[in-house]
């Protein structure tokens, strides 16, 4: 449903401004942290215009799936979440 679809891409919108923020407003020990970080807002931003197309969705959702199911393409499920891990380092 496009309404739908449009509230979360608005909530994802909002998670990366929050990213930036935690980008322009802390010290980095670590570099992976930092481009983590950065290569999570690029990936938000580049799905900011999806569409209800079917391969715009399926894109759309493999990229919520592999943060929700903590799924990577090149290791598979991960037993932790990468981004949980992130945030607790920082």
């Amino acid at each position: 449903n496009e309404h739908l679809l449009k509230e979360l891409i608005c909530h994802m919108e909002i998670f990366r401004d929050e990213i930036f923020f935690v980008l322009n407003n802390t010290n980095f020990k670590d570099d992976r942290i930092f481009n983590f970080l950065k290569d999570l807002s690029e990936v938000i931003y580049l799905n900011r215009d999806v569409e209800l197309e079917y391969d715009s969705v399926k894109s759309f959702c493999g990229f919520l799936w592999g943060i929700f199911a903590c799924w990577d393409w090149v290791k598979g499920y991960s037993e932790s979440d990468v981004i949980e891990e992130m945030i607790e380092t920082i």
